[in-house]
């Protein structure tokens, strides 16, 4: 069969090999687009003779259950013979790991079981030949390989199938190709290669425009991909052929904008995140993902209306530029406290829409959306991008650092090579390198090399370097580096003292920057044709004299030659014209404080009060909600709950001819468990009648049964708590594996706000791994309701708790048994 000829070929042999019980595990160090082959020593010439040999391949250290099969003889000599799997008509899967099947033995021919006797064992990989003509290094190590991370998922998913592949087929291998959540593959694709012609033939040969998807949000996203093209290219003429599909969506969105108002937009899905309605489960309903499609959709009014404005396109631009205006003064008349319904996303999206007042920027900031670390990831890093524009847009440099190392960061941590499509940071702890993800959404299959996720690569160049075109073909262009403003308190790892970098332009030169704070020695490389503006970073407003070349440009205030007239509270801009490299070197009063951000900075950027994320830890505000904690694990009492739970109440699920056995307190108002949106979850059977201890006893006395309630085809179900308690209570969750089938499982926590409309992570996940609650196990959280003084208040310790099967290491092979739940006990 013909080889994959227009696509580059290399060879991986492994880097570690371990004896499994059954079969040697070969790992390849890295995750690549490859198939599978190897050499082995055999005892006949006789092509009928071979064996064939069972391998399975995965990206993780479990073997995945579908890419199991039989690698095929296809070359033989000298007792020789080469092996390879293919599992797939495009000759590639997703591959770290591989599985040899022990020894076969048919007819007296025999393959040795001993790695020794293999003669090669490799990937053969394939991939776009694409060069990495960008770079990024810092001063903290984790930022580099973040980078690199980034921009090697992009490169390793560039095959002929499209340039954003998931590696892993799962049938939507080629979901990325219709361009819907490209964006941040693009902007790393230009930023890590300069790849501007393959992100062309990407927009034209994929149809784009054509596909006909229901996912509303990323049209927004699509037509916004393209001014990102267009603003490093400058080709007019194709973005003109661009205008008819973005001016159809663009009126298709304006109609569903409407139905946002009243949060009935089908928008089918918006992200991952719990709060956005858990990928395709909830978008339809919560006002979360509503809210934040407007904001799409006013941000992308206004760049398709500044857009059209740039290429004398005047008049279609005022037409969008006049909907985008009147949209925002009819959010403020219908609420003009309309800032107090933004979370995460949707603030973030509102942020980056260029439409709000410094007013309602310094409101959103001080109502400390932003202020709990465990609120600013999304499941998805393809999300948790947009959160980090909206945390540059709001100036909050510190936050922003850590979503970095939350959601990518701490993805490296568990052992990613690429970055995965979707990843909880509160896994951690739970995980060794090489472990499978510990939950999924439709099921439990998630992709570990998913390009949408690579957008960090391209917010490091373009806000931690600060590289960014500001006119078409980097005719002009920005080096300013946003992130050396970030605050030395004590404990804080955030602050940078060096960064440097460069990105390919389409002139053929790469824009190139370096920034050394603690040495004050600064630099550019301009191409030809081009001019640079760089922010030198005030850093402690101590800044004394600045030279460029050598030359003294700039003194306590005073330009001497015009160049470095601008400057804001935190940076002095320098425009420097002439091509080729330029030294850069600023004296500072007080060197030793140049990692301070100063309050008055902050007062500057919003316009009077300081609303950040560092002064609201200097104050110490807190805000009032409830604060959900993890007690423990009871594996004692097991079924025998009566006069040790549920003092206030109880729920036992499935008691009573598959109905819920309820008595409820009088501050909760129901307890609803869903399978999938408004789908009841499962309610299966053990046994109707049982002496087993590990079923839940009658609340009178008789004879037990053994119930629980579960997901179907999903990964998990939910169970919502609706309360309204002025004081702290308990709530216990009994969980028990009665058929002793391997189950494994999570649970997540998230504070239901007012109508649900806000689902906020409000305690760390609990695993319970396979065969560790066979006898049952009882799960206790705290619920403090209360102010920061302990003050009761009421409509409090609403929670919503997900239940997610997991993948466990003494549960050998295809998928887990879904995650279940037989009581739920409240107590004072």
């Amino acid at each position: 069969e013909p080889l994959p000829t227009e696509m580059q070929l290399y060879a991986l042999a492994p880097v570690a090999v371990l004896r499994e019980t059954t079969a040697v595990r070969l790992d390849f160090g890295v995750e690549s687009a490859a198939w599978f082959e190897f050499d082995a020593m055999t005892t006949s010439d006789d092509d009928a003779a071979l064996p064939n040999v069972t391998c399975s391949l995965s990206e993780n250290t479990r073997r995945e259950p579908n890419k199991t099969a039989t690698a095929l003889p296809v070359y033989h000599k000298d007792n020789i013979t080469t092996y390879r799997l293919r599992t797939s008509p495009e000759w590639y899967e997703g591959i770290r790991y591989v599985w040899i099947e022990d020894s076969h033995n048919e007819g007296g021919n025999s393959i040795k079981r001993q790695p020794d006797d293999w003669l090669a064992a490799r990937l053969v990989c394939q991939v776009r030949p694409t060069n990495y003509r960008g770079s990024f290094e810092a001063s903290d190590a984790e930022l580099t390989r973040l980078w690199l991370t980034g921009a090697y998922t992009v490169k390793v998913a560039l095959l002929r199938d499209g340039i954003a592949s998931e590696l892993m087929d799962r049938g939507d291998r080629q979901a990325c190709n219709f361009g819907g959540y490209g964006q941040p593959i693009l902007r790393t694709l230009y930023a890590a290669f300069g790849e501007y012609a393959l992100a062309d033939t990407f927009n034209n040969a994929t149809t784009t425009w054509k596909h006909d998807d229901d996912i509303q949000s990323y049209w927004m996203y699509w037509i916004e991909a393209i001014f990102d093209w267009y603003d490093r290219t400058g080709y007019v003429d194709t973005l003109r052929g661009y205008i008819p599909p973005m001016v159809q969506r663009l009126d298709s969105a304006l109609a569903l904008y409407a139905l946002a108002t009243t949060n009935d937009a089908p928008l089918r899905m918006f992200g991952d995140d719990e709060r956005l309605g858990f990928e395709f489960e909830w978008p339809n309903s919560l006002p979360e993902p509503q809210l934040a499609y407007r904001m799409v959709v006013l941000r992308t009014l206004r760049r398709f209306a500044a857009g059209m404005a740039a290429i004398n396109e005047t008049a279609l631009g005022e037409r969008y530029r006049a909907q985008a205006s009147r949209l925002v003064d009819e959010l403020r008349d219908d609420d003009s406290s309309w800032t107090s319904r933004l979370g995460v996303h949707s603030g973030a999206d509102a942020a980056t829409g260029g439409f709000m007042t410094p007013e309602e920027l310094r409101h959103l900031v001080d109502r400390g959306v932003y202020e709990d670390p465990r609120t600013l990831p999304s499941w998805s890093a393809f999300n948790s991008w947009y959160t980090l524009l909206g945390l540059d847009a709001l100036n909050l440099t510190d936050a922003a650092l850590e979503l970095t190392r939350r959601t990518w960061g701490w993805n490296v941590k568990v052992g990613a090579t690429c970055f995965w499509e979707r990843f909880d940071p509160l896994w951690l702890p739970w995980m060794a390198p090489g472990d499978p993800p510990m939950g999924g959404i439709n099921d439990i299959r998630t992709s570990e090399c998913h390009p949408w996720s690579a957008g960090i690569t391209a917010w490091l160049t373009e806000s931690v370097l600060g590289i960014t075109p500001t006119s078409p073909r980097f005719r002009t262009w920005d080096a300013v580096p946003r992130h050396f403003v970030g605050s030395r308190e004590e404990n804080n790892n955030n602050a940078l003292s060096w960064v440097n970098g460069s990105v390919p332009t389409p002139l053929g030169d790469a824009a190139g920057a370096w920034f050394d704070v603690t040495a004050g020695r600064h630099g550019v490389d301009v191409p030809a044709g081009t001019v640079a503006r760089v922010g030198v970073p005030k850093m402690d407003s101590g800044l004394q004299s600045v030279a460029v070349d050598g030359e003294v440009v700039w003194t306590n205030g005073s330009s001497s030659t015009g160049a470095c007239a601008e400057e804001d509270p935190r940076f002095l801009f320098c425009r420097i014209d002439a091509p080729g490299r330029h030294a850069i070197h600023a004296v500072s009063s007080s060197p030793a404080a140049l990692l301070v951000r100063h309050e008055e900075e902050e007062e500057e950027v919003f316009g009077g009060e300081l609303p950040s994320i560092v002064s609201a830890r200097r104050r110490g505000r807190r805000r009032d909600r409830a604060t959900t904690t993890f007690v423990g694990l009871d594996t004692v009492t097991s079924g025998n709950w009566v006069g040790r739970y549920g003092s206030l109440g109880y729920v036992l699920f499935g008691y009573e001819n598959k109905t819920n056995l309820t008595k409820l307190p009088a501050f909760v108002a129901g307890v609803v468990p869903l399978a999938w949106a408004a789908t009841p979850a499962r309610v299966v059977l053990w046994d109707a009648a049982t002496h087993d201890d590990r079923a839940l006893a009658p609340p009178t006395g008789g004879a037990r049964v053994a119930a629980r309630i579960t997901s179907a085809k999903q990964a998990s179900f939910t169970v919502d708590v609706l309360a309204n308690a002025s004081s702290s209570f308990r709530v216990s969750l009994y969980c028990v594996d009665f058929g002793r089938a391997g189950v494994a499982q999570n649970i997540r926590v998230a504070q239901l706000t007012t109508g649900g409309d806000n689902l906020e992570v409000v305690a760390d996940i609990v695993p319970l791994r396979a065969r560790s609650f066979d006898a049952g196990v009882y799960l206790t959280y705290h619920v403090a309701c209360g102010d920061a003084h302990g003050a009761a208040r009421g409509g409090c310790g609403s929670l919503r708790f997900r239940f997610f099967e997991m993948y466990d290491p003494a549960v050998p092979g295809g998928y887990p048994p879904k995650p279940v739940l037989s009581g739920l006990f409240f107590d004072s």
